[in-house]
């Protein structure tokens, strides 16, 4: 079988081999719309259909621990395993974002602006994908780019401040003016998806002057990345209104970034209790529903 790595931890766990919703709509396999494997997308690939798992509910209980697993963690062997999801969606989740058209932005080594639909978000400009959410029956779209913490640390290291922290770096940053002296930053290291969806793009300075020190660097590098993130919600706007995102990640701890952010979207940022966890606290929450522990995902509430 095809599966994801935690589909494989739970079978060898249970010994019942299924993936959920929001991986198996992540393979290229899966049709959206009917929420199973697509058997058109399957055969025009010339692969063999049998070699697709069972699709179930991310909060599904997928079975109890085998005995010998349960003996060697020291734990009951009733204990249930629950089928979780994509980082993604989990993300989503996290972020508190449960409810029809509520969108968030997370920035760590990559970044995306995503959120939860009540119906799957097809973009006819590519900039936006779509996946099926953790939350059974919701779709969750974003549009994902690559390099924004590997951007920071990029040129963090390029100048070789190993030892000047996040703070003081964001503090650098904030030493420039908006606009960075016309200093621009295109923040295509590593290729990228959303927008342009283009592996061989590559990084750029642009404007380079004799009057440019570090600090423009730092600030023109924050900016690159807040304004690729804007074309990103450009596309979310195209067919809704976006005036507040909850952010997360570790970058959203940083004021400095925040502002910058906030400025370039044209958007007010909520801040979550926990601002970088989002991910492993929906995973925690969809094993509260899956065993029962939580009614549902009201609990975010809480």
């Amino acid at each position: 079988k095809m599966v994801q790595a935690k589909d494989y931890v739970s079978y060898q766990l249970t010994g019942r081999l299924v993936t959920d919703h929001s991986d198996a709509s992540g393979t290229g396999a899966y049709d959206i719309k009917k929420r199973i494997w697509s058997d058109e997308l399957i055969a025009a690939a010339d692969v063999n259909p049998s070699l697709f798992p069972e699709i179930v509910d991310s909060i599904e209980a997928v079975g109890e621990l085998l005995p010998k697993y349960a003996e060697a963690m020291g734990l009951s062997p009733k204990t249930l395993v629950v089928a979780g999801g994509g980082d993604g969606p989990c993300a989503t989740v996290g972020a508190g974002c449960i409810t029809d058209e509520h969108f968030y932005l997370t920035y760590g080594t990559s970044a995306w602006i995503g959120g939860t639909t009540d119906e799957p978000v097809f973009d006819p400009d590519y900039a936006l994908f779509c996946f099926a959410h953790v939350i059974p029956g919701k779709y969750m779209p974003l549009g994902t780019m690559q390099a924004a913490g590997t951007s920071y640390k990029y040129i963090k290291d390029l100048f070789e401040d190993f030892d000047l922290s996040a703070k003081d770096y964001d503090q650098l940053a904030n030493q420039v003016k908006p606009g960075s002296d016309g200093l621009i930053f295109l923040p295509y290291l590593i290729g990228e998806r959303a927008p342009i969806w283009d592996p061989r793009a590559r990084a750029s300075f642009i404007g380079i002057r004799p009057t440019h020190k570090k600090a423009h660097y730092a600030r023109a590098v924050l900016e690159g990345v807040a304004f690729n993130l804007e074309r990103i919600l450009q596309s979310f706007r195209k067919s809704r209104k976006i005036d507040e995102l909850v952010i997360t990640g570790g970058g959203a701890v940083s004021p400095v970034l925040r502002q910058i952010f906030a400025d370039i979207l044209n958007v007010n940022f909520k801040l979550p209790v926990n601002i970088q966890e989002s991910t492993s606290i929906a995973a925690a929450i969809i094993a509260g529903i899956g065993c029962g522990y939580y009614k549902d995902f009201s609990v975010l509430d809480k």
